[in-house]
């Protein structure tokens, strides 16, 4: 009958203390993975700013291009510049949007998208 009462004790005790070790290895889990996240994170927003200040004094590619550390970035051969005024801009947005709307009504590949109402 001791054994039995022991047995009873022990068990449910050793089950809690295995629980709570695996509890305490979880939150060290998602700690480091949070903190290497955060590091991800922090280096990202590093590249953004970077970019956007050599966006902002127009530096060149091959500047961005080192910003980046891309190992597969290439300059290339031929490359031209245009500038369009602002009104061949609104051409092109306009045109494009009124082609697209017979579209956009009969196509089947699009899914809809349930969007909150702000009151």
């Amino acid at each position: 009958m001791r054994v039995n009462k022991f047995l009873s004790v022990i068990v449910p005790l050793t089950l809690v203390c295995l629980l709570q070790v695996h509890l305490q290895t979880e939150i060290f889990h998602l700690a480091y993975a949070a903190s290497k996240k955060n590091a991800l994170l922090e280096d990202l927003w590093n590249k953004n700013s970077f970019l956007k200040y050599y966006k902002e004094k127009k530096a060149s590619l091959v500047k961005i291009g080192s910003v980046l550390e891309d190992k597969n970035f290439q300059m290339p051969g031929e490359y031209r510049l245009v500038r369009l005024r602002q009104t061949e801009k609104l051409n092109i947005a306009s045109g494009h949007k009124r082609k697209n709307i017979v579209w956009r009504i009969f196509s089947v590949s699009k899914q809809a998208q349930a969007q909150t109402i702000s009151p």
